[in-house]
């Protein structure tokens, strides 16, 4: 907690955190594919465990003052359950898509016909004055 009573906040640079994770998980050398993705699985399950030792007052993190009572009110076996769908949890499978619904004339300027038509811009008298 901040002296004021509000939640104290945590920022950093996430990319870079992520570089230096994966550096370090690789000892700074080239890995194949399939080890940068078990080095990412292995963060995520350690970050799931650490947001979830939060919910009971340890390790690294903090649950914030206004989210404690509510969790304090949940019996043994719906905190359990949480905990069991909070791991269980999968990211919905996304279908690439070729359907953009994009218009025909999208790639046209304003008032062409055609792609191939040309177009020429109507120059103010005061722009031919100038020579422009």
């Amino acid at each position: 907690m901040n002296q004021d009573g509000t939640a104290k906040l945590f920022y950093n640079n996430d990319n870079e955190a992520i570089n230096h994770m994966l550096k370090n998980g690789s000892n700074w050398e080239r890995r194949p594919l399939s080890d940068v993705l078990d080095l990412i699985d292995r963060s995520l399950t350690a970050q799931k465990n650490e947001t979830i030792r939060s919910l009971y007052g340890g390790g690294e993190l903090q649950l914030i003052s206004p989210f404690v009572p509510i969790w304090s009110s949940k019996s043994q076996s719906e905190r359990a359950q949480i905990i069991r769908d909070y791991y269980a949890y999968q990211l919905p499978i996304r279908q690439p898509t070729t359907d953009f619904n994009i218009p025909a004339t999208a790639e046209r300027k304003p008032g062409k016909k055609s792609i191939r038509e040309t177009t020429s811009t109507i120059r103010s008298s005061r722009n031919r004055k100038k020579g422009l």
